[in-house]
């Protein structure tokens, strides 16, 4: 399956220890026999709001192909990582595959015998 990430790590990381973080998250999804398809460093970025007393984080997208194991693996090593302060990973699900859902069209019609 097809997942994405978005990882919210530390403003004041050196680029060194930024970028052994990102190789160990690869690493994990290597080792459960995931594939990477992309990671977009997308910079400095302000926090909507204050979380651990910092107001900026360094974001980082990472697109890959695993498993729910990859997924919690990845979860459990950003929990207990003080280098990421935020993280989310969602299921990316083609658009072909969403379907419409049919019963809000209904209640929001107005039955004209009324």
């Amino acid at each position: 399956m097809k997942y994405e990430s978005v990882f919210v790590m530390k403003p004041d990381l050196l680029v060194n220890n930024r970028d052994e973080l990102i190789n160990k998250i690869v690493h994990i999804i290597e080792q459960s026999n995931g594939t990477i398809n992309n990671i977009q460093k997308l910079g400095k970025r302000k926090l909507a709001y204050c979380i651990k007393k910092l107001h900026e984080g360094y974001y980082i997208q990472l697109q890959f192909n695993g498993n729910n194991k990859t997924v919690s693996l990845i979860e459990k090593f950003c929990k207990v990582n003080d280098s990421i302060i935020r993280f989310i990973t969602i299921q990316d699900i083609p658009k072909h595959k969403l379907q419409p859902d049919t019963n809000i069209n209904n209640k929001n019609k107005i039955n004209k015998n009324d």
